[in-house]
């Protein structure tokens, strides 16, 4: 059985999904909407984890295009829309459109020295 705060983290991670513009957020913006209401790294990892594994939450992980954000984590979230008959597919989709705009505002303001 999942304990209370667990289910209050997840219940954060949903919420600020559904929350967001286009139901969709990187990792670390998630992240950092988690660390303002309490919730430790361990308790997002875990209740993204399960937000994932019980299909709510599509998580999609990129490769680095630039070795200076190897270290950085460049995952997206996107919530299922359980209204949606194809509603993983177009989490999936979001998500995916979501990395290509961070991407493409990173390559098009980068430079390497």
């Amino acid at each position: 059985m999942t304990a209370p705060a667990d289910a209050s983290a997840r219940d954060l991670l949903a919420g600020g999904l559904r929350a967001a513009p286009g139901n969709v957020l990187s990792v670390p913006e998630l992240a950092a909407l988690a660390r303002q209401s309490g919730i430790d790294a361990g308790r997002f990892d875990g209740a993204l984890a399960e937000l994932a594994r019980l299909g709510m939450v599509v998580v999609l992980e990129h490769r680095s295009p630039d070795p200076h954000l190897a270290s950085i984590d460049l995952r997206t979230a996107a919530a299922v829309n359980p209204d949606l008959p194809d509603g993983p597919e177009h989490a999936r989709r979001i998500a995916q459109e979501h990395w290509e705009r961070r991407l493409r505002s990173f390559l098009a303001a980068h430079r390497c020295g």
